[in-house]
């Protein structure tokens, strides 16, 4: 906590000016081990593996070309293409996953414990969020080879009124290098405060309101890559812009991340497509 405290000026500053900072070894190992290790036992307990060629019911996802399974207290999504016409999975368990979650802070006590850590509340009491709200809580997977994830803006994803408040708590539980798909990051792109992409719910269906070209203009060399070490912290604005590599090792690529918003500075819509239910929950950091 000490080494946290001292750097609190230089996370504001970085925050605040560059829409995202690194604070690292904000897990020790111990702590690191203990999220693989549980998430491992959840992919055993809920995930089908392809060897047992049990058949799966897939729902479809409703955006981002994703299929998606409830099972119990999680919430698994596959990437595109990773089931056959039968509903088995047709590739390796950890190439087919993209996340487990939704809602890991509410339903294990590995991920309650992180999520509700004093450095967890220190970090956000820096930022100034008197009402931090986390909503949606994942681990998330880049095996090898996977591809890129486009450039994107948290914030297109949910919707409050004011925008501006949300933020994602990112931890590297594998060291995260250029090679194996860091993130990239264009800063400073935050304050722009400017969504030319968003997704709404509407007639029980989700609808992207999308400008023209968006992103189209962007100066893609104003991107820089940010490597980190298992067990770092990247704060993300909900405005930031930024994407992720492909994974070109033949090793998997993993972190947990939360998101949250303020619910003192905005209110949540009540088109979004993330909302309080089966796969979401809405909880209180403090």
């Amino acid at each position: 906590m000490q080494r946290l405290v001292k750097s609190s000026s230089n996370l504001f500053g970085d925050y605040m000016r560059n829409g995202f900072a690194v604070i690292a070894e904000f897990l020790n190992k111990d702590q690191v081990k203990t999220l693989v290790d549980e998430s491992e036992r959840i992919i055993g307990k809920y995930f089908v593996s392809s060897e047992s060629k049990a058949v799966v019911k897939p729902e479809e996802f409703n955006f981002d070309n994703q299929s998606v399974i409830h099972r119990d207290q999680v919430t698994i999504t596959i990437h595109p293409n990773a089931f056959d016409e039968t509903g088995h999975l047709k590739i390796p368990k950890y190439a087919a996953l993209n996340t487990i979650g939704m809602k890991l802070h509410q339903n294990f006590d590995a991920f309650r414990q992180v999520t509700f850590s004093e450095n967890v509340k220190s970090v956000l009491r820096w930022l100034q969020y008197i009402n931090p709200i986390v909503f949606e809580s994942a681990i998330v997977y880049k095996a090898p080879g996977c591809s890129e994830l486009p450039l994107h803006q948290d914030e297109s994803y949910y919707r409050t009124d004011p925008p501006g408040s949300g933020v994602a708590f990112w931890i590297a539980l594998d060291d995260a290098t250029e090679q194996n798909g860091c993130l990239q990051v264009y800063p400073g792109s935050h304050k722009m405060s400017y969504l030319p992409r968003v997704f709404v719910e509407m007639h029980n269906q989700v609808k992207i309101i999308e400008e023209n070209n968006a992103y189209k203009d962007l100066d893609e060399s104003k991107f820089v890559p940010v490597p980190v070490s298992k067990g770092s912290l990247v704060l993300i604005d909900g405005f930031l812009i930024h994407k992720s590599g492909n994974n070109a090792t033949d090793l998997l690529r993993r972190a947990y991340q939360f998101h949250l918003y303020d619910g003192n500075r905005s209110h949540w819509l009540g088109n979004n497509i993330v909302k309080e239910g089966q796969v979401y929950s809405f909880t209180p950091i403090y």
